[in-house]
């Protein structure tokens, strides 16, 4: 079945407090490419939330030498 890349649809996207749906005609390439984007943003909004978990682990530098003895000692 061959898709055609200029056919018209309807993208409709409701989220929670919307107070009604976003409904735009756009063409299956368009449609294509606003998935890819979308893909390539969950991909980046996921390693951020992987970085900070990280950088949560270890406790801050201040915290963690407080009680180290002064390097004047």
């Amino acid at each position: 079945m061959d898709i055609d890349a200029n056919e018209v649809v309807t993208v409709e996207l409701d989220c929670d407090g919307w107070t009604s749906p976003y409904a735009r005609s756009i063409t299956r390439r368009q449609l294509g490419e606003l998935l890819t984007q979308i893909d390539d943003m969950a991909e980046t909004t996921d390693a951020a939330q992987e970085a900070r978990r990280d950088a949560e682990q270890w406790p801050a530098p201040d915290t963690a030498y407080a009680k180290a003895p002064s390097v004047i000692r």
